[in-house]
């Protein structure tokens, strides 16, 4: 059986990743994000050649306001958006941390691409 690998990234408005082993917290927590979620994303196989980038709101506290597929992405894929959207839903976040660096830390992007 073949594997895909999933490309899982997330973007906060505003913030530029420096050196992976910087451990900005921002960098720290969008890892935490994304190995909640890719430990759930159990039918990558499906998706293969596929993209999705979906914008989360979050509140203050760390519930999720919305995750929408964002419309300026040409290139998504309506059944990987539904299916990211849907483990994004499942995803329990904890507060974003505090941060100078990001203009708006409780909006950022999330791109599935497999």
């Amino acid at each position: 059986m073949k594997k895909s690998f999933l490309f899982f990234s997330i973007l906060f408005t505003g913030h530029l990743s420096a050196a992976p082993t910087d451990n900005h917290p921002m960098d720290t927590y969008a890892s935490n994000v994304q190995k909640s979620i890719q430990s759930r994303f159990y039918d990558v196989d499906l998706y293969k050649g596929k993209e999705c980038e979906i914008k989360v709101t979050l509140d203050n506290d760390g519930k999720l306001i919305s995750a929408i597929a964002h419309d300026k992405n040409s290139n998504n894929d309506k059944k990987l958006c539904i299916r990211g959207i849907e483990l994004i839903e499942n995803t329990k976040f904890l507060p974003t941390p505090e941060d100078n660096l990001t203009s708006d830390k409780n909006v950022f992007f999330i791109l599935l691409r497999l």
